[in-house]
Formats: structure tokens, C-alpha cells, sequence
């Protein structure tokens, strides 16, 4: 059954994801792996950045998720994900990011550091996300998972 008609058919868990556009390590990319094997999500919405936002895409898609794309309105750092099954309308990063988590249940981050950063549109995401006590699932550098609000 194709991905679109599965959607429909089921109850949905939208998973946001947001992570640094210098990419993920690997240990990032094998949790993510995992914690969306584990989660039987639906929809992965994601911000179609360079870097992490395209690998965590394509993940998704490999494990069968419908992939929502919400794009940034700059070109300059965008990264042009060609496999996603619905592309919202551009925005601004951060009204960008706020959409991904309006529309998810659950946000997947996987920052560049395992501490916080004021400017990192990644850590403005997650503080987002807490204030609307959304479910997040912090994937360290190392790999390790952190949950909140669970």
C-alpha cells in the first residue's frame, strides 16, 4: 500500500525534526534511525535545510514515512530534498520552525552540541517545542537520547 493511503487510513503521529546544518554524526543518524522505528510515526515534517534536516529525511523515507517539507524562504542554506511527498509554503526560519512543531505531536532534535545555544535555529526550535510541552527527543552528538516532557 502506498505511503499517502496509509496515511488516511490510521490515526497519525506527526513527528517534527530539526537539526544542525553541519549535519549529524553518525551515531546521530543510528538513533534517529531507531527512535523512528521505535515511535511508528506517520508524517516527518522537516525544514529542508543542508545538512541534518536532508539526512533525517531521507531516513524517514527509507522507513516509509510520509515526508512533509516546510522550506526556509532563503535560499542560502536550503537543501533541496527532492523525495517529499507534500511542500508547504516558505517562511521565515523561525515561523518556519514554529509550523513544524504546530503541526507534530513530537519533535525529534539533533543539535551539534549537547548544550544549549541562544543563536542556533535547532536549540530556538526545542525552546519552542517545551514552551507548547510538546514530547522531544534531544539526540546528543554522541548518540545518547534525552527526553522531555514525557
Amino acid at each position: 500500500m502506498e505511503r499517502s493511503k496509509r496515511i488516511n487510513q490510521m490515526a497519525r503521529l506527526d513527528i517534527g525534526f530539526t537539526s544542525t546544518k553541519r549535519g549529524m554524526r553518525a551515531a546521530q543518524i543510528n538513533s534517529l534511525i531507531h527512535l523512528l522505528i521505535n515511535l511508528k510515526g506517520d508524517k516527518f515534517h522537516h525544514g529542508d535545510c543542508e545538512g541534518g534536516d536532508v539526512e533525517g529525511a531521507a531516513c524517514a523515507i527509507d522507513l516509509g514515512y510520509y515526508i512533509v517539507c516546510h522550506p526556509p524562504i532563503s535560499p542560502r542554506h536550503r537543501g533541496w530534498f527532492k523525495q517529499n511527498d507534500e511542500t508547504r509554503v516558505q517562511y521565515e526560519y523561525v515561523v518556519r520552525d514554529h509550523h513544524i512543531v504546530d503541526e507534530s505531536q513530537v519533535l525529534i532534535a539533533a543539535p551539534h552540541t549537547s548544550y544549549e545555544i541562544v543563536r542556533s535555529g535547532t536549540w530556538t526550535t526545542m525552546r519552542y517545542a517545551r514552551s507548547l510541552k510538546r514530547k522531544i527527543y534531544v539526540i546528543k552528538p554522541d548518540g545518547t537520547i534525552e527526553t522531555e516532557n514525557l
